[in-house]
This record gives C-alpha cells, sequence and structure tokens, in this order.
C-alpha cells in the first residue's frame, strides 16, 4: 500500500473567489437574458395574434400556460438583476469600500439612458397609431388617453410607473422597469448602510433609514414590488454564497425546465384572473432559476462553457436585451393596429423585424454609451475612477 500523499489532490473544478463570474456562469446570464427578452416578445405577438383572430378555442387552454411562461421570463430578469447588482453590492459592502456615490450614478444612468429615448419613441409611436388606426381594437382596449398625458410621462422618467401612476402610452412592459429601479436604490442605500467602511453611527442609520423608507413607501400600493423584491433578493443571495451546495449544470437546468412546466400548470389550473402575477408560480421558477446559476457559478474557473451556450446569437441578443424589452411592445402594437383587420400572423412577420431593428439602434445610439457617460459623471462630480466593467 502506497503512503498518503502529502499534497492535497487539487479539485477539478475550484471555485472562483466570490463575485467573480465563471466562464459558464457569464455565458449562461447571456444566454437567459437574451431568450428572456425574446420569450416576452414571443408572448406579446401571440397574444397581438390571437386578437386578431377573434382568441379561437383553439388557443384558449393555452393562454394560461403560455402567459405563466412569459411573465416567468421577466422573473428570470428579477434573479439576474438581483444576481448581477445585488450579489456586487453586497460584496462591496463586505469589502469596506465607500461605493454609494458610484453606484448610484452607474444604476440611475443604466436605466434612465434607455427608458427616457423608449418613452419619446412610444409618444411618436402612439401619435401615429391613434392618429391613422385610433379606430382600430388594438388602441381602443389600452385606454390611451388615460395614460398618454405629460404628467404620466414624467412620474414614468421617475420610475413610478404601476407603484403610484400607469405605465406611460402603450409601452406596458414598463411595469417591471419601477421595481428594478426602486430595488437598486434600496439595496445601495441598505448595503452602504450595514457595510464595513468607517461610518459615523448617525450616517449609517440615516442610510439604513432611507432604504427602509423607499420599501415602506414603494411597497404601499398594490403592486408586485415587495414580492419581487425577495425574488431579487434570492439573486443577490446566490451571488454572495457561492458555496451553497447545487447538482450539477445538466440537473440544474432540467429541474429549471421542470419549474417552468410546473408553474404553467399551476396557472393553468388553478386559472386565477390575475394569471401572470401567481406568487406560487413565480416561486417555482425563482428557486429552479437560482438553483441553475449556482450550478453554472460552480462549474469553475477552468471548466469551459458548454457549447450552446457560446452560440453568438445568444450574445447578441444579450447585448440589446434591455433595448428590446423596453422597446418592443408600443412598435408590436402600432404593426397591431395597422394589420387589424387583415391576416392575423402578420403582426409577427412585420412586428418582430420592427422590434429588432429598433432594438438594435436604441443599444447603439443609447445603451452602448453607457460606459463612457457614467466614467463622465464620475469625472464631474469628482469621484475616483472605477475599474471598466461590462453594463449591466
Amino acid at each position: 500500500m502506497s503512503p498518503p500523499s502529502k499534497t492535497p489532490p487539487r479539485p477539478a473544478s475550484p471555485m472562483p473567489v466570490a463575485g467573480t463570474l465563471t466562464p459558464t456562469a457569464s455565458s449562461l446570464i447571456d444566454a437567459a437574458r437574451g431568450l428572456a427578452a425574446l420569450v416576452v416578445v414571443f408572448g406579446h405577438i401571440m397574444n397581438f395574434t390571437a386578437d386578431a383572430a377573434g382568441h379561437p378555442a383553439a388557443y384558449e387552454p393555452l393562454r394560461f400556460a403560455m402567459g405563466t411562461i412569459v411573465h416567468q421570463a421577466v422573473v428570470a430578469f428579477f434573479v439576474l438583476s438581483g444576481y448581477l447588482v445585488g450579489g456586487a453590492v453586497i460584496q462591496k459592502a463586505r469589502s469596506g469600500e465607500t461605493f454609494l456615490a458610484k453606484y448610484l450614478i452607474d444604476r440611475v444612468l443604466r436605466i434612465e439612458l434607455v427608458l427616457v429615448p423608449a418613452l419619446v419613441l412610444t409618444a411618436c409611436l402612439d401619435t401615429i397609431g391613434m392618429r391613422f388606426f385610433g379606430s382600430s381594437h388594438v388602441y381602443e382596449t389600452l385606454d390611451l388617453a388615460r395614460r398618454h398625458d405629460i404628467g404620466t410621462f414624467l412620474l414614468n422618467i421617475l420610475n413610478l410607473q404601476n407603484l403610484f401612476t400607469d405605465t406611460f402610452g402603450a409601452d406596458t412592459p414598463l411595469w417591471s422597469l419601477s421595481c428594478e429601479f426602486w430595488y437598486y436604490m434600496a439595496a445601495g442605500f441598505a448595503a452602504a448602510g450595514l457595510s464595513r467602511a468607517p461610518l459615523a453611527r448617525p450616517a449609517r442609520y440615516g442610510l439604513l433609514a432611507v432604504a427602509l423608507g423607499i420599501v415602506f413607501v414603494i411597497s404601499g400600493p398594490p403592486s408586485f414590488f415587495l414580492f419581487g423584491f425577495i425574488i431579487w433578493g434570492a439573486g443577490a443571495a446566490a451571488r454572495a454564497l457561492p458555496g451553497l451546495p447545487t447538482p450539477g449544470l445538466r440537473a440544474a437546468l432540467l429541474l429549471y425546465g421542470a419549474s417552468v412546466i410546473a408553474a404553467a400548470v399551476w396557472t393553468t389550473v388553478t386559472r386565477l384572473p390575475e394569471f401572470q402575477v401567481s406568487p406560487t408560480a413565480d416561486l417555482m421558477g425563482a428557486v429552479g432559476f437560482v438553483v441553475l446559476l449556482s450550478a453554472a457559478q460552480r462549474a469553475g474557473e477552468e471548466a469551459p462553457p458548454p457549447r450552446p451556450l457560446t452560440a453568438p446569437a445568444f450574445g447578441f441578443l444579450s447585448k440589446i436585451s434591455y433595448s428590446l424589452y423596453a422597446t418592443h411592445f408600443p412598435a408590436l402594437t402600432l404593426v397591431a393596429a395597422a394589420t387589424w383587420g387583415h391576416a392575423p400572423w402578420l403582426v409577427g412577420v412585420i412586428g418582430l423585424p420592427l422590434a429588432l431593428v429598433i432594438a438594435i439602434l436604441f443599444e447603439r445610439l443609447f445603451e452602448a454609451r453607457t460606459p463612457a457617460l457614467r466614467l463622465a459623471a464620475r469625472s464631474l462630480l469628482r469621484l475616483r475612477k472605477a475599474p471598466a466593467a461590462a453594463s449591466v
């Protein structure tokens, strides 16, 4: 029998430093962002198509299941946002770094550089649509007269849509963006107040009071905010606690698929009036996706990502995912109104390419300028230059 080795064997997949994304996790996040945005767009196209076709009986059994799958894509966005932004801010708080001012600049610019142009685009597309196709069923159901005023526009810029006002015009998916924004704010102030950075006690209490105040005020109106914050926080916890036991990547992927199917079955069986906001279904999808992200992170620095996750299409879709999410619905609404009374499939044939072209233009004109404008804003406020990082 040979003597025991003096040097312990090296693990095949070493755990990364907390906060550092492994290649597999990075590739999975790109794929998930791109696919989630595309699922939302396809879901909305299907709804417009079914509406134009008079809601055929064959579509009705799929309505609840499809609505759940689309909403699960939004849940995945919340988990991803918590994982990338919430997890990173927890790491900064642990490091003792003074970060709040730079963090607020980065988060505000990330949201507003696309949100403001998206609202302007919505105003233009809605005006065209109501001028030429205002009598169509599409614009009648949206009740745009109530949602198309300067007050709603300005409150949407402040990310108060679906909290204290309507989403502006036809851009109804912006409801989730207000949640994201205030998650950023609450988490930033809370992390700064709990950080290891040297702070006077009144300042620390003040930061925590701001965080709690945001949660208290924004949770007041009936909305998805508080429940969504739990989902967002689960993503942040998964990034901050990388040592949690998880199954292998393939098993985690199967588990996530099963959780989404289970959520779709649950909403189909229960038939809630607001099927897309079933807390049980959302928790199923969120837990499954958190496990999948954790499994991808545990793949280790040396393990190459599975080849399907590195497909160029995923990188492309991930790059435009925010712009696509923020701009597709008013474009699809215009196309649906313009083609009303004609072949229902025209909504997808015309609307999908149009939505993709608009998203590409928005990414290049606005989103791609985020890093440069962040640096300019930090310089203007005389903040120390932060290392370059991917826009999240």
